[in-house]
């Protein structure tokens, strides 16, 4: 029986009451605020053409709870809403939005529990998802440092999301890693997870027959070695293997071979590259191989920081708008550039191309779909308790045999916090 969101919300309260009571001096920090925001959409529902325009109305209260005591710190935000639409009166909402982060550092080990719980009916031409979701997630992460040269984690991750009118999906998530120092300039890297997930598309009962229900396993090695002071090589192998419930979906197996470099330009400027190969085979077919790619740089600055990620490989994906395996292509860049000491711009720019592998056939993408989004946000704090937030976002979504979708988003935000 899946717990309700009212009551996993009540329980994070609590949590975070009896954690933040005050102990001696330990400090407390909250605050309180209004938050309110205006957007207006000029493709409302998502439609390729005889797009409609909408202005959403949002307001409601804010607020923060900070509680540090020595090595741990308890993070709880959130706010309440109610959203008001100009032309589509029917989708008005109370939007909530939670988040909240446990953490406790020492020298040798760190642990961090989270919990978030959005529910919301906002959407854009990239989602599938219509009308209010409600979804929950949770977080655990805890590494350690055994000794000089032996380090290790476990991590946990839970999902929920109930649709109003799309499937439901449950997912767990556990990770693990083990990292051993061989010598001086070599050092042997293991990893490890599992993951489920179940759809329901019956209403309240999950799906007796389990159609869609699915679960990967995943491994890898990898190899890493010294060779000067800015860089170092690596020979990495991974290894996934994904299975649905069902007996018309075959199984696959995807592996994948990579040399790897990094070079550090400066201690705040790095590169990562990584090239190989990978296989695809699938019960009943013919195996498919293609060259796969990874690339990452990051430079940070007193200015700013800029992060551009690259990829080319393939993946399986189980989420509400994608099921299967793909061979895709992926571009991100993220820009934080602090303009002055109140004002901070920030850039987002995403580019995905999903081909379905063959066999995907619950997959709804039918040919290759290319997803483009940016964003451009500036924060600006002009006073202590005053913080304004404008914003355009862009949507765009290209499939091989229907028409482009396109949607453009201008968005301000105002909030007073005490």
């Amino acid at each position: 029986m899946r717990p309700s969101p009212l009551t996993v919300l009540l329980g994070a309260l609590l949590l975070a009451a009896g954690l933040c009571t005050p102990v001696g001096a330990a400090p407390l920090e909250y605050h309180v605020g209004l938050y309110s925001s205006y957007e207006y959409t000029d493709n409302y529902r998502g439609t390729a053409h005889d797009e409609e325009g909408e202005s959403i109305f949002e307001v409601g209260p804010s607020a923060q709870v900070i509680y540090t005591s020595g090595i741990s710190r308890l993070d709880l935000s959130g706010r309440l809403t109610r959203s008001f639409h100009q032309e589509f009166s029917d989708d008005d909402s109370t939007e909530v939005l939670l988040d909240s982060s446990y953490t406790r550092t020492t020298q040798t080990d760190t642990l961090l529990f989270g919990y978030g719980y959005t529910r919301t009916n906002r959407t854009t031409v990239l989602s599938d998802v219509t009308g209010v979701s409600r979804i929950q997630t949770a977080r655990f992460n805890y590494t350690r440092t055994f000794t000089s040269r032996t380090s290790g984690g476990i991590g946990y991750t839970y999902s929920q999301e109930d649709n109003e009118e799309e499937e439901d999906l449950v997912s767990h998530g556990v990770t693990a890693n083990l990292s051993q120092q061989l010598t001086e300039l070599t050092a042997l890297r293991i990893t490890g997870g599992y993951a489920s997930y179940r759809y329901d598309s019956m209403g309240d009962e999950f799906d007796p027959d389990g159609t869609g229900d699915t679960w990967t396993a995943r491994g890898g090695l990898s190899l890493e070695r010294t060779m000067t002071r800015k860089l170092t090589m690596s020979v990495d192998g991974e290894y996934e293997h994904e299975a649905q419930e069902d007996d018309e979906t075959p199984d696959s197996d995807i592996t994948s071979a990579f040399l790897t470099g990094r070079y550090a330009f400066t201690p705040a400027t790095r590169l990562m590259l990584s090239g190989g190969y990978s296989w695809l085979t699938m019960e009943d077919m013919d195996s498919e191989q293609s060259y796969a790619a990874r690339g990452e740089l990051r430079s940070e600055s007193p200015s700013g920081t800029i992060t551009l990620r690259v990829s080319r490989e393939y993946v399986a994906e189980f989420t509400t708008d994608r099921y299967g395996v793909y061979e895709a292509r992926s571009a991100y860049l993220t820009w934080e550039w602090f303009l002055l000491r109140d004002v901070t711009l920030t850039t987002n720019i995403t580019y995905e191309e999903r081909n379905p592998v063959s066999g995907t056939a619950l997959s709804d993408l039918e040919g290759q779909e290319e997803d483009y989004s940016g964003l451009i946000s500036l924060r600006w704090n002009p006073v202590r308790y005053l913080i304004i937030t404008p914003g355009y976002e862009r949507y765009e979504q290209h499939h091989e045999y229907t028409d482009t979708e396109k949607e453009n988003r201008y968005r301000v935000v105002v909030e007073v916090r005490y």
